[in-house]
């Protein structure tokens, strides 16, 4: 896996949706696959370019910032609908900015992905809805910030998640 092919990938699955181009599970009763021209794809190729990108991340090579990648896949998702942008890989994303962030950006970075899932969710596509696992991790990357508002923002987004109608359980507090 590379930064390239990373970028590549998510470039052609960029120019297939804009161009009509990808079929979905959702939207595939609307396509006639082989006359129309149609590049048919299955359901896991949002999963394979974000595992390759998590790979990339792992490896510590550059790659694509993981608030800008969630961005780019949330604007896909504006454009076809059924595309799938779900909880599952906003997990993804969000492990590797915890994982993989500069120390002193974690809190931040995971807080600022956790506040794009929220407001998709708010904007009618409950399968990005930050669950309570999501919101424990980022309450658990401010406890473990060296920022001076830390327990403060932890605070915030445990209020937040009350808010949102998420119960905190004992993955908050182990």
């Amino acid at each position: 896996e590379t930064p390239g092919a990373v970028k590549t990938a998510l470039q052609i699955l960029e120019r297939s949706v804009r161009e009509q181009k990808f079929v979905t599970t959702a939207n595939s009763e609307d396509v006639k696959a082989s006359k129309d021209g149609s590049w048919v794809t299955d359901d896991n190729l949002l999963d394979r370019l974000i595992k390759s990108w998590k790979i990339c991340a792992k490896q510590g090579k550059s790659v694509i910032p993981p608030i800008a990648l969630l961005a780019r896949l949330c604007k896909l998702a504006d454009t076809l609908p059924g595309f799938p942008v779900n909880v599952r890989a906003f997990s993804v994303i969000r492990g590797v900015a915890i994982d993989h962030s500069p120390a002193d950006r974690v809190a931040m970075t995971a807080e600022a992905l956790l506040n794009i899932a929220v407001e998709r969710a708010a904007k009618g596509n409950p399968e990005i809805k930050p669950n309570t696992v999501i919101w424990c991790q980022i309450i658990k990357a401010w406890k473990k910030s060296d920022s001076q508002d830390a327990p403060a923002q932890a605070d915030a987004v445990l209020e937040r998640m009350r808010d949102q109608g998420v119960d905190p359980d004992r993955l908050l507090f182990d």
